[in-house]
């Protein structure tokens, strides 16, 4: 969302958050997470607005564990030690600690193995490395963690995913959990959902900032689909510490454009696909496939680099319907 917001102000230059950690810090965090969707009038709620909500959290929020398993934490406790600091790299050990709303309300037996894989990532000691800018992480012993989960697996007797004769043996898991899926793979899928909190990180630091009081655009007023407006007021102190809040609203277009074309194309082979993406390209009416977000994010960054406080709230309306997503990270 940072992104799209500097999109709209290109002509301002942008600074980047310098971590400078230290080997032997330690810092804890919470992360939550809450969705809600109401009537503004009380009548009945169009529940489409909350879809429209699911397509663009998807684009930040771990969409493919919650396809998955249902639920990600929705409140939970992880701890940093910054073990090695360099010029290129900063490693540290993760632990996580309680974490709360993860089941799903589907059978017990989904929940039983849930609750195991709880207790296998709380008990386990895991180590990430990071770049200098904390933008990405990996796993730092690739193989050491995976070969843990299959253990740890069989030792419960519980099939996480697929067959049996797809996950019998270690070598065929271990392969299975390191395939690269668009720059995720299974491990880091099961990961997320106990500790989604560490997936924010890089969200938070491979965006920049930009000082001062800036507008751009003006609040939407449902004259074309095309309007943006945000607002950011940033404030950097004599230490470098960050305070940063961030409005950015847009019109999301929800029309099966894709959908259309092929419609078009069965029933005429020699359809101009080009041609009538540029007629859709110039349709600015805000139509009823098209909804209001609004994005309001806030961050509070230390003189060091460390996160004090996160907020994201993405809201959705329609008619007489808000939907709304927010999620936490709190330095304790």
């Amino acid at each position: 969302m940072f992104v799209y917001a500097q999109t709209a102000l290109e002509d301002v230059p942008v600074e980047c958050i310098k971590p400078n950690f230290r080997a032997g810090q330690t810092i804890a965090f919470n992360y939550s997470s809450e969705n809600s969707i109401r009537s503004t009038n009380g009548k009945e709620i169009n529940y489409d607005v909350y879809g429209v909500l699911g397509s663009v959290t998807n684009r930040m929020s771990l969409q493919d564990v919650r396809k998955f398993f249902g639920s990600v934490v929705a409140d939970g406790n992880f701890t940093l030690e910054v073990k090695e600091a360099t010029p290129y790299s900063y490693v540290m050990d993760l632990k996580i600690g309680e974490i709360h709303g993860y089941k799903t309300e589907r059978e017990s037996e989904m929940n039983e193995v849930l609750d195991d894989m709880a207790e296998f990532f709380r008990s386990s000691h895991i180590t990430l490395t990071f770049t200098t800018d904390m933008s990405s992480w990996i796993f730092t012993d690739s193989d050491e963690l995976p070969s843990l989960f299959y253990d740890f697996n069989k030792q419960i007797g519980t099939t996480l995913l697929g067959t049996e004769s797809e996950f019998g043996d270690k070598e065929t898991f271990m392969k299975k959990a390191r395939e690269d899926n668009n720059g995720n793979n299974m491990l880091r899928g099961f990961f997320a959902v106990f500790c989604p909190g560490i997936f924010r990180l890089p969200a938070f630091y491979n965006n920049g900032f930009q000082r001062g009081h800036i507008e751009v655009g003006a609040p939407l007023s449902g004259k074309s689909k095309k309007e943006q407006y945000v607002v950011q007021d940033t404030s950097v102190d004599s230490l470098g510490s960050i305070v940063q809040k961030i409005k950015f609203c847009y019109y999301l277009d929800q029309f099966d454009e894709w959908g259309k074309i092929s419609d078009r194309l069965e029933k005429d082979p020699n359809f101009d696909v080009d041609k009538y993406m540029q007629k859709q390209e110039a349709v600015t009416k805000v139509s009823k496939d098209v909804y209001p977000v609004c994005v309001d994010i806030s961050r509070n960054v230390d003189a060091d680099g460390w996160i004090n406080s996160y907020d994201c709230t993405i809201t959705v309306s329609k008619n007489n319907t808000v939907a709304t997503f927010t999620e936490r990270l709190r330095r304790k």
